[in-house]
């Protein structure tokens, strides 16, 4: 069985259906499998089966063993770290049982290499252990004692959940080429997959995500849509801004950061009471944090129950543990998951901001998002004049065009001899179902926005510039041989050859950007964005760094991360000066502001 993973980097995908048209190289060079408990013990378990391999346990102990993991997982750069893999392994299994757990893996490794090549091997993972505790909450209930015996049931009930997703959303093990909806049920499959397995917690996302949507912008406060964003967050929390990201912060690293030599032995929970007083919170301010990022067992339990059922666990689903990360029970808090509670300082935050509540009206939400698509184009514009200041003479606004362009155009330009790159910012982000693979229609339209409205703006610049249009400072070149359309997009979506296919049979459908003198679309998310400034700040070109992507089909329709990651020798190693700077401020104002707190 194979499945995507938290690597950042690729694709994964099952093996056995993979759509045979995917090119074996790029993307596909990140695949890596999962050992199942069919692959362990050689038989397909049931919820049944693993309702009885759970019974000695408490949910409790459950929810404290997955907490570890997590944090387990979260210590390492690459989920596939085999010393963690291990650490968890024997952790839970023993040693007796954890060498043929081990045994196993060495023989699917094997097999892997002599029919397919080398691949990264998984027996925990994120996705795994989110869908054992949802499975837990639909199972068990709230209070019962605990067996205290070790927990060889719940490294079972593990591999078992890996067995019981498989496939899902859109039961892949049933479809076969040709089958009317076999590329459609695997969009929605890839990019569940995709958006699930590339969380947005590293030190950048959350430099970005602070820049984004907790911080002031003064240039918009006239375009119509303006939203005082650390008002609205305070109105809608309790909590001023500064005070809600460092406790967020402090709480997730303090399991983020646990050695892992200590994981095993050492108590997970975190004191409510002892905690907070600890740091001279009042009550008000606790109970402030705890509604936004903790829920009493028994309301999880409650909201887990309305929203799955074991016949329909929605695997990439996790809405209720990504509002409330934190699980209390009776003031012992648990992070079911310390990547999606670091997570609330980033994509998190919508949660916040677009939760209907009492403080929280519609038209307050609606005005959010539209300000968010001013905030994402303004947050490409500052990366774009640090990437290329106007002594270069290359970066054009669309400010500097517009008295003399009508409709919809690009929003930045960048100009090379006899050639121009035209970058255009797309902010909408997938709705729910669609990241949790059952929308397809949904996942569609996400895809008309970001990309055929995006290449509709592109091509009536280039045909604009193709008609004469040119800038009044003669920055532009009167022969443009080459046009270089790109979309950077607000929602994390690394590029794969099947999400290529998809939008280039978009665009051939309504005739865009298909001239000869029109390079293919590229497409990076505002990570890779940031990642491709880190290289040009040392002195690489971004127009030669599209002709070498685009030079081998494979890179062509690959993620820029994936090309990237293969190039690293080459470009030298990635360091966004800027966020590297707004990284520590943060993590040094938090560090302040619990150092004058604590008693």
């Amino acid at each position: 069985m194979f499945n995507k993973m938290q690597n950042g980097l690729g694709l994964w995908l099952p093996v056995s259906s993979y759509p045979t048209k995917i090119a074996t190289k790029g993307s596909m060079e990140f695949i890596g499998v999962v050992i199942s408990y069919r692959q362990v013990y050689g038989s397909k378990p049931t919820w049944d089966n693993v309702r009885d391999v759970l019974a000695p346990y408490s949910l409790e102990r459950i929810v404290d063993t997955v907490c570890r993991i997590s944090a387990c997982l979260h210590s390492k750069t690459f989920p596939w770290d085999r010393e963690s893999q291990q650490q968890i392994c024997f952790g839970l299994f023993g040693s007796e049982e954890a060498k043929l757990v081990l045994k196993a893996v060495a023989r699917e490794s094997r097999a892997m290499k002599e029919s397919e090549g080398a691949a990264p091997v998984l027996l925990f993972h994120e996705q795994q252990a989110l869908n054992l505790v949802k499975a837990s909450f639909l199972m068990k209930p709230v209070k019962e004692e605990d067996s205290s015996l070790p927990p060889v049931g719940i490294g079972k009930a593990l591999l078992m959940i890996s067995d019981l997703i498989d496939g899902e959303p859109g039961d892949l093990d049933s479809i076969e080429p040709g089958q009317p909806d076999y590329l459609e049920r695997w969009l929605r499959y890839i990019l569940a997959n995709e958006l699930f397995s590339n969380p947005t917690i590293g030190k950048y996302a959350l430099a970005r995500c602070n820049d984004l949507y907790l911080t002031e912008k003064p240039v918009l406060k006239n375009c119509g849509s303006y939203v005082d964003l650390k008002a609205m967050l305070q109105s809608i929390t309790g909590l001023e801004a500064e005070l809600l990201w460092s406790t967020i912060f402090a709480l997730a690293s303090h399991w983020a950061t646990i050695r892992p030599e200590a994981i095993s032995q050492g108590v997970m929970a975190i004191n409510k009471t002892g905690y907070f007083k600890d740091f001279q919170f009042t009550d008000e301010e606790v109970n402030s944090f705890l509604k936004i990022c903790a829920a009493d067992a028994g309301s999880l339990k409650k909201q887990i129950e309305n929203r799955f059922t074991l016949s329909s666990l929605r695997p990439f689903d996790v809405l209720p543990l990504a509002r409330y990360p934190i699980v209390n029970f009776q003031g012992r808090l648990y992070a079911a998951s310390a990547t999606l509670l670091m997570q609330k300082l980033t994509t998190g935050l919508h949660h916040i901001y677009l939760d209907d509540t009492d403080t929280n009206p519609k038209s307050q939400r609606q005005r959010y998002l539209t300000y968010m698509g001013e905030v994402f184009g303004d947050y490409v514009h500052r990366i774009l004049d640090r990437m290329f200041p106007p002594i270069t003479g290359r970066y054009l606004r669309l400010d500097a065009l517009r008295p003399d362009m009508r409709g919809k155009y690009y929003d930045a330009l960048l100009v090379y001899e006899e050639s121009v790159v035209l970058i255009e910012a797309k902010a909408s982000l997938f709705p729910l179902e669609a990241r949790a693979g059952y929308d397809i229609t949904a996942t569609r339209g996400r895809f008309q926005d970001i990309y055929e409205d995006g290449a509709a703006q592109l091509q009536s610049t280039i045909d604009a510039l193709r008609n004469g249009l040119r800038d009044r400072k003669n920055v532009i070149p009167k022969v443009i041989k080459r046009y270089y359309p790109v979309i950077i997009s607000l929602e994390n979506i690394p590029m794969n050859a099947i999400f290529y296919g998809e939008i280039r049979r978009m665009l051939e459908s309504k005739g865009l950007l298909n001239g000869n003198d029109i390079k293919p679309l590229q497409s990076a998310d505002i990570g890779e964005f940031e990642r491709i400034e880190a290289v040009l700040s040392r002195g690489a070109s971004l127009k030669e760094l599209l002709d070498e992507k685009l030079s081998n089909s494979a890179d062509a329709v690959d993620a820029w991360r994936n090309y990237l990651y293969r190039r690293v020798t080459a470009l030298k190693p990635e360091t966004n000066d800027y966020l590297e700077e707004r990284a520590k401020s943060l993590t040094e104002n938090a560090k302040k502001l619990f150092t004058e707190r604590k008693r």
